[in-house]
């Protein structure tokens, strides 16, 4: 059924209209864009050279952060802690490692001739010294006495001292029962000039220990003999007066007071003495003093 409002007339003046309002926004557009003013115009801060300049910058800032934050840490040659790229760390560090000269530690082995050519230097450093402090030794200065002791007191040292040393394997496992240690490793006590020497040698070889090699009668042992410092005054004045006194030796007792003496005076230190080191710091001739007590 026809619609009899529908009628060409009418279609067409509808048509003309649409354009009519289509075209009179399209000018007021195009007004406003030609004739509204520059929203930067009279600002430098909206200048667009200097926005692109800011831009660049902000992103620089915000690139150094991230590489400052997922770098790794490196030590240059100067020590200094910096910071690289993670892409570049590795060569970093590849090349710091090439750049380097790590110190090489050098081992040596009991018995061997190195060890024997570092023995003999020690020996020669110590002789040194030796001559060094016989040089500088004041003119008058005596060896101290040997203190007469009752001999029933220094026979009770010596039995005490001979329970010391057989029990518990203290010295017997090392230096044998018969005084005579161990080829190559332990060396001999029966005649041995380290016990019949310096008693303050031989304590403060007790109470600190003695490692690496020794030279006893024209043989040199390549052993080790830990510190005893758990051992009290009496029983180190005991055994000393016991390995002095036996198996042929001869040589003066000690008391617990020059023990003590010794203890105050070494134990200060830690680290065990080598024979070269002992032998320098101790002369043969040097005694412990005596108490009044």
């Amino acid at each position: 059924m026809d619609n009899p409002n529908d009628t060409l007339g009418k279609r067409f003046s509808a048509f003309w209209i649409g354009v009519g309002g289509f075209l009179i926004f399209l000018v007021a557009g195009l007004t406003v864009k030609f004739t509204a003013p520059d929203a930067t115009e009279g600002d430098p801060t909206l200048d667009s050279g200097k926005l692109e300049t800011a831009r660049l910058e902000t992103r620089k800032g915000i690139e150094d952060a991230q590489a400052k934050l997922l770098g790794y840490g490196v030590t240059d040659a100067e020590k200094n802690l910096v910071r690289v790229p993670a892409d570049s760390a590795i060569p970093a560090a590849l090349a710091m490692l090439k750049a380097s000269k790590p110190s090489k530690t050098e081992r040596v082995i009991p018995g061997t001739d190195t060890a024997m050519e570092i023995f003999k230097k020690q020996q020669a450093e110590a002789e040194a010294a030796k001559a060094k402090a016989a040089a500088e030794k004041p003119v008058g200065e005596e060896k101290p006495a040997t203190r007469e002791l009752d001999p029933a007191v220094v026979a009770e040292l010596r039995e005490k001292g001979k329970a010391v040393y057989m029990g518990a394997g203290i010295c017997t496992t090392c230096h044998q029962a018969d005084g005579k240690g161990l080829a190559s490793v332990f060396p001999p006590l029966a005649g041995s000039e380290w016990v019949t020497g310096s008693d303050e040698r031989i304590v403060a070889a007790i109470l600190r220990g003695l490692a690496g090699p020794i030279e006893v009668m024209g043989t040199v042992y390549n052993g080790a003999m830990p510190p005893q410092p758990h051992l009290t005054d009496e029983q180190i004045a005991q055994v000393v007066t016991y390995i002095r006194s036996e198996w042929g030796n001869d040589a003066p007792p000690i008391t617990p007071d020059q023990v003590a003496y010794a203890r105050e005076k070494y134990t200060k230190e830690a680290g065990m003495f080598s024979a070269a080191t002992l032998s320098a710091e101790i002369p043969d001739d040097k005694m412990l003093p005596f108490s009044d007590k």
